[in-house]
């Protein structure tokens, strides 16, 4: 059981990881293979040095390794730049959080405002050291119980270090586009904003109404700007859950196709070279 809810807790985020090392290691497998291979040509008198297709193949897999992981490494590094910028813009504003912590919430995180009148959100940052920080023009306009729900929905994700996870998939999605790993980014994205969301539910004594005020208060824009909080199309699912109390499913059509296709991919480029080792 605490297996399987470990997986579901990191279901997109391992599975990403779990693609892009047997990738890896696929291409690293066939690759020395094919070296291999060479060698045994070499070695062999009057065999001439191998064929030239062998050579070419081998070219063209090493410099596709080397693409492979320069474009990690690089959206690594920008990633990493990006959070360093958006962390000294939020050091400037923070404020004292105002009120009196629960224990629980005191345990998980460090809490805070944000200086920050007119945008109303909420959001957690820090990939190992998670934070919660809340907008003071979010929090001046809740009441005790919507507080309470979004207190509950940051620390959800604060819990389930979904800011880590993030960080893996925008990584991984980012530099390899190919492998259908951005679907995956965009599922997760929208699939822990609904089990914070239960989750906050679950803390309100299963009250929604809490939540739904404090989701209708941040979806509303403010004079002269646009929304800050439920992007990325997850509003309409998230009011859909709170109707329904009905999780969307892991996987949909169009991932299930698109992984399908990566790991098709991933058997055609280690049977390569079980082939050449073979021969």
């Amino acid at each position: 059981m605490r297996v399987f809810r470990f997986f579901n807790k990191y279901t997109y985020s391992l599975t990403a990881v779990m693609i892009t090392l047997i990738i890896a290691a696929s291409m690293a497998f066939t690759l020395v293979s094919g070296l291999h291979h060479l060698l045994w040509y070499r070695m062999m008198k009057g065999h001439p040095s191998g064929p030239i297709w062998l050579w070419m193949s081998m070219v063209v897999l090493a410099v596709i390794m080397m693409l492979f992981w320069y474009r990690i490494l690089l959206f690594s590094l920008k990633y990493r730049q990006l959070n360093r910028a958006m962390a000294d813009r939020i050091l400037v504003k923070l404020l004292p959080f105002p009120t009196v912590i629960h224990d629980e919430l005191l345990r998980s995180t460090k809490w805070f405002l944000l200086n920050d009148d007119i945008q109303r959100y909420a959001f957690t940052w820090g990939i190992f050291h998670s934070k919660a920080c809340i907008s003071t023009g979010l929090w001046n306009v809740l009441d005790e119980s919507s507080r309470k729900a979004v207190m509950y929905h940051e620390i959800a994700h604060v819990l389930a270090h979904d800011s880590f996870q993030q960080s893996i998939l925008k990584v991984l999605s980012g530099a390899l586009p190919l492998l259908g790993l951005g679907e995956l980014y965009r599922k997760y994205m929208l699939r822990r904003e609904i089990d914070a969301d239960r989750i906050a539910i679950k803390a309100c004594d299963d009250d929604d109404v809490p939540l739904i005020t404090a989701l209708l208060v941040a979806s509303k824009p403010t004079l002269g700007h646009e929304v800050q909080v439920c992007l990325n199309g997850t509003l309409e699912a998230r009011l859909q859950f709170l109707e329904t109390r009905q999780l969307p499913p892991l996987w949909n059509r169009q991932i299930r196709y698109r992984l399908m296709a990566t790991f098709i991919a991933i058997l055609l480029t280690a049977g390569e070279g079980l082939l050449v080792l073979c021969h």
